[in-house]
């Protein structure tokens, strides 16, 4: 594994647990500094208010990650015809989600990751094994052809069975003494 001085920071410690994640944390991140320099040049009033700037931006990128969610990622997993049309916010509503789900239907995401990831767009790839904890990767290749290859990614079949990158050599290449199994830890 990388020395830690290598790591992207981020708010999130799973930020570097493969290269796909650490490329949508920085896109996000950057999406957030960008806004922050728009919010900036639209409001010369606000410079100095950084929390302020922080928020607004925050809140903006928030609402992209929920658009994409709801609009994008949930119809496709879901179906179109499962989800209700949007009647408007109801803050009488628990907007919380279940213990249930959060340790159960979350894990629904390990049995569609693939053992290959492409990292362009013209099918070159680099196994998960290969890709955890891996900034050297992005700081050689940076981020765009990550994004333009994950956007082409085919996910697996949605069941009771992963990959066994994420099985038998989860955090650590093929080499490593303390690899773990992601089955066995959910």
């Amino acid at each position: 594994m990388a020395p830690a001085s290598d790591f992207f920071v981020s708010g999130d410690i799973r930020a570097n647990e493969n290269i796909y994640l650490t490329s949508m944390h920085t896109l996000f991140m950057r999406e957030h500094n960008r806004l922050c320099d728009e919010i900036v040049a639209n409001n010369p009033g606000i410079v100095g208010l950084d929390e302020i700037i922080y928020q607004q931006a925050r809140k903006k990128v928030s609402a992209f990650i929920q658009c994409i969610t709801f609009n994008e990622f949930l119809p496709c997993l879901l179906g179109d015809s499962n989800i209700p049309a949007y009647s408007g916010y109801n803050n009488t509503i628990d907007a919380s989600i279940f213990t249930e789900f959060s340790t159960v239907g979350y894990r629904l995401g390990h049995s569609m990751l693939s053992s290959s990831l492409k990292v362009d767009d013209v099918n070159n790839t680099i196994l998960l094994r290969n890709a955890f904890f891996s900034p050297s990767y992005i700081q050689t290749n940076g981020i765009d052809n990550l994004i333009y290859g994950g956007t082409d990614q085919l996910m697996e079949k949605i069941d009771a069975k992963i990959v066994d990158d994420v099985r038998n050599f989860l955090f650590g290449p093929p080499t490593a003494s303390n690899l773990l199994d992601l089955a066995a830890l959910n």
